[in-house]
Parts: structure tokens; C-alpha cells; sequence
């Protein structure tokens, strides 16, 4: 099962197993220094990431969604 989660579901709890991916959509502004870098940790391991298209009628150099993709390798809780 992959799990999917977008910016609004900030402190929900989800339970998953070992190896499922986690895809996290943010949005950022990357020409005002407002971006989002992965860090690695005992319970995740950093996959991928990549710039979503833009939508139609956005400015050059406004926002963008940027998705990452993690994989659990520890087992209890953990904040990502």
C-alpha cells in the first residue's frame, strides 16, 4: 500500500508497515527561500523526490508542489 499525504493532514497518525512507500506533497516558493529538504532518519529512508507540473495561469518562479518519497525501515513512532 502506498500512502499519500498533502499538506493539510499535518499531525494525523497513520499506521503503516515496513517498506510502504510514504508520498508527501508540499507546496513551496523556492524564489523566496520557502522550500522543504528531506532529512534522513531511524525510521524513514529518504527515496526520491520531485517538482510536480504547475498549474495553468501560475507565474514563472511562483509557487510549486514539490513531492517526496519516503520508506519506513523502523519499527514504533515516529514524526516525519
Amino acid at each position: 500500500m502506498t500512502y499519500v499525504i498533502q499538506n493539510m493532514e499535518s499531525q494525523t497518525v497513520h499506521r503503516m508497515r515496513l517498506q510502504d512507500p510514504i508520498i508527501i506533497t508540499l507546496e513551496e516558493n523556492p524564489t523566496t527561500g520557502y522550500v522543504w529538504e528531506p532529512k534522513e532518519s531511524q525510521a524513514f529512508t529518504y527515496a526520491e523526490d520531485t517538482y510536480l507540473p504547475q498549474e495553468e495561469n501560475l507565474l514563472a518562479g511562483g509557487r510549486k508542489k514539490h513531492q517526496f518519497v519516503f520508506l519506513p525501515v523502523g519499527i514504533g513512532s515516529f514524526t516525519l
